[in-house]
């Protein structure tokens, strides 16, 4: 009887060694497939641009793909109903001084960003302009772009479709220091679809 005892635990242990080395492969393959997926990173990263490093990429906030500023944001939906899917570029951040005496700050500082906007999706148009983006400082409150028709570099609201892209600067009209711990936000489709986190200056 102990012979047959010693006999069966030990088959029932061979079972168990096989299902752990089953799970163990295929978990794997799983996080293999997950970091093929996404030029070698966690799926967490969402649609980030391939070229983007892992580190200034953060999880979703509430649902919309947070990044560092420098960083392109790839294939989110853009124009007043979504028609669009734009990859989109933050970089350039920092304080502007304008030399026109009638386009001086009221809040306190001019707060720039220069942006890259590529169609991506074949067949749809979209225009950029500056309403598609909002400074949001870091106790939440949104200040909206300003329209400049001084500022040579200004983003300039122009049609562009599949592979075409336009680029310029957006103007902020915010208090000193409202950018710190603050963010970019990007909209499309009437609600916010991607973040950029901005530096402290």
């Amino acid at each position: 009887m102990a012979t047959s005892t010693k006999v069966v635990l030990g088959v029932l242990g061979g079972f168990l060694v096989l299902i752990l080395v089953s799970c163990v492969g295929c978990s794997a393959l799983l996080v293999g497939a997950s970091r093929s997926k996404n030029g070698g990173h966690p799926s967490v990263y969402g649609n980030a641009a391939p070229g983007a490093s892992a580190p200034g990429i953060r999880q979703r906030e509430n649902g919309v793909l947070t990044v560092a500023s420098g960083q392109t944001v790839s294939g989110v939906p853009a124009g007043y109903l979504g028609q669009a899917e734009v990859n989109v570029t933050v970089t350039g951040v920092g304080k502007w001084v304008s030399a026109n005496m009638f386009d001086q700050p009221k809040k306190g500082q001019y707060y720039s960003i220069d942006v890259i906007i590529q169609v991506k999706q074949t067949g749809s148009s979209y225009t950029p302009g500056p309403e598609d983006f909002k400074l949001v400082a870091g106790d939440g409150t949104v200040f909206n772009a300003e329209f400049f028709t001084t500022a040579d570099d200004a983003l300039e609201p122009t049609e562009i479709y599949s592979g075409q892209k336009a680029k310029g600067k957006i103007f902020f009209d915010c208090p000193v220091g409202a950018q710190n711990s603050g963010k970019i936000q990007f909209e499309g489709g009437g609600k916010p679809v991607a973040y950029w986190n901005l530096p402290r200056i």
